[in-house]
């Protein structure tokens, strides 16, 4: 077993992980896990601006099913989301209520409910409580509420509001030709439980080495 680190095989995302990888072959554990290659010396890791700043910048309560681009890519991340897709699916936002966009608009990049005036601090066990992202950096860990600015680090760098699905997809190395279906809930599961595809990929690459 090993723990990887998902922003050192090109995830925008800080998400450590436990992984095993059992083997009848004899083969040396430490040889089964593929290389890092980002960060420490090797490519710079994919930020939240190279991840998702080239989608539509809707506002709380904004969206649609199924819409189209609006920007050209700034970032080979981007460029490898889209693939050869023409329309968007998941962009969609929350629609807050005036209290959660009150304290949104108070909090600035890299804040969160600590730099709040203490009346307006809430009782919240989760540390990252109403943060906003950096979009310089990697995400933190997206987890199955990434809608609710309560629960973590979830709040758009520049936007008053929670991502989207389909900006959690994109930081979860998810394509844009993936769809999700199914309720809020649902899909809340279907991205924030997954293994993020792009580091799958880079452990199934270094095992077809192997094989």
């Amino acid at each position: 077993y090993k723990i990887l680190l998902a922003s050192e095989y090109g995830v925008p995302q800080l998400r450590k992980r436990a992984y095993f990888i059992g083997n009848n072959l004899g083969i040396n554990s430490e040889n089964l896990f593929p290389d890092k290659t980002h960060g420490n010396g090797l490519k710079t890791p994919v930020s939240i601006e190279d991840a998702i700043f080239d989608l539509p910048f809707i506002g709380a309560g904004q969206g649609e099913y199924k819409s189209t681009y609006d920007k050209e890519v700034i970032s080979n991340y981007q460029k490898s989301m889209r693939g050869n897709n023409k329309y968007l699916y998941n962009h969609i936002s929350s629609n807050h209520d005036s209290e959660t966009l009150k304290i949104m608009e108070m909090i600035k990049e890299g804040q969160g409910m600590r730099d709040l005036p203490i009346k307006l601090r809430t009782k919240s066990v989760h540390s990252g409580s109403y943060g906003r992202m950096l979009r310089s950096k990697p995400a933190y860990t997206i987890t199955t509420r990434f809608d609710t600015p309560p629960v973590g680090r979830v709040t758009h760098p520049i936007l008053n509001r929670s991502i989207t699905a389909r900006e959690a997809a994109r930081i979860q190395s998810f394509s844009d030709s993936f769809i999700f279906y199914g309720s809020k809930t649902s899909i809340g599961k279907q991205i924030g439980n997954a293994v993020p595809p792009l580091l799958s990929k880079n452990i199934a690459n270094k095992l077809r080495k192997i094989l």
